[in-house]
């Protein structure tokens, strides 16, 4: 007979910190960091390009660069602290 148990967040947690380590923490935020590298690059290639509404793609582009920024900011926190 199989029998299940119950894990908490904390033993769960604790278990995946034995398999994930900071540098593969690190590699995964570099791929992120290009990837999101790549989408600024296409954004504002087509923001300059086909912009129809200046006023309205200054503020598209301050809610992404800030929003990304944070969020890019936030991860690189999270994994000096892992």
């Amino acid at each position: 007979m199989i029998q299940f148990t119950y894990m908490n967040i904390t033993e769960v947690l604790g278990k995946l910190h034995d398999f994930i380590s900071k540098p593969i923490l690190f590699g995964v935020l570099g791929v992120i960091c290009l990837c999101f590298g790549v989408a600024i690059f296409v954004l504002l290639f087509h923001w300059n390009r086909y912009a129809i509404d200046k006023s309205a793609i200054v503020t598209a582009q301050g809610i992404f660069f800030l929003g990304g920024f944070l969020i890019l900011l936030i991860a690189f926190i999270s994994v000096i602290l892992y």
